[in-house]
């Protein structure tokens, strides 16, 4: 069977998507998961480590560094 397309916050309980970046109830901010196998993947990834899946999104980089 497949996952649920829903997850519960970790802050507030509430039902949300899996695709949603944030809580619509509190605001959190609500774990990444791969759209392809749904395991946890970690925001600086460019592909998921499970399955392979390329994720959407540039991956995270360190901050610009500004000029003087």
């Amino acid at each position: 069977l497949r996952d649920p397309l829903l997850q519960p916050c970790a802050a507030c309980g509430a039902a949300a998507r899996r695709d949603f970046a944030f809580c619509p109830q509190c605001g959190s901010p609500l774990p990444r998961v791969c759209p392809s196998c749904r395991r946890p993947v970690e925001p600086i990834w460019p592909h998921c480590a499970h399955c392979g899946q390329k994720l959407l999104g540039e991956p995270a980089g360190p901050p610009p560094v500004p000029e003087s």
